[in-house]
């Protein structure tokens, strides 16, 4: 069984990677998984946008951005959506 608890701390170690990508104006590449192994198909989008991509066999994923600041909304059925 997955735990939202697993899945936040994981994202939130993602954040600080995430940032010095969005202001290079580049790929924002990263990993969902939880203590179970990678996530396949958890949905990743800009938030208020249509921008977004979900994560491969492997949970990772990969979206351009222009430089910016940006925040990612990530789910994945059966836990909520974060950001």
């Amino acid at each position: 069984m997955y735990k939202l608890l697993n899945y936040e701390v994981i994202l939130a170690s993602l954040f600080s990677m995430l940032m010095t990508s969005f202001l290079f104006g580049q790929s924002i590449t990263g990993t969902i998984s939880d203590a179970d192994g990678p996530l396949i198909g958890a949905s990743v989008v800009i938030e208020r946008t249509s921008t977004g991509t979900v994560t491969d066999l492997d949970g990772m994923y990969s979206i351009n951005v222009s430089a910016g600041t940006y925040t990612l909304e990530y789910s994945y059925t059966g836990y909520g959506t974060t950001s």
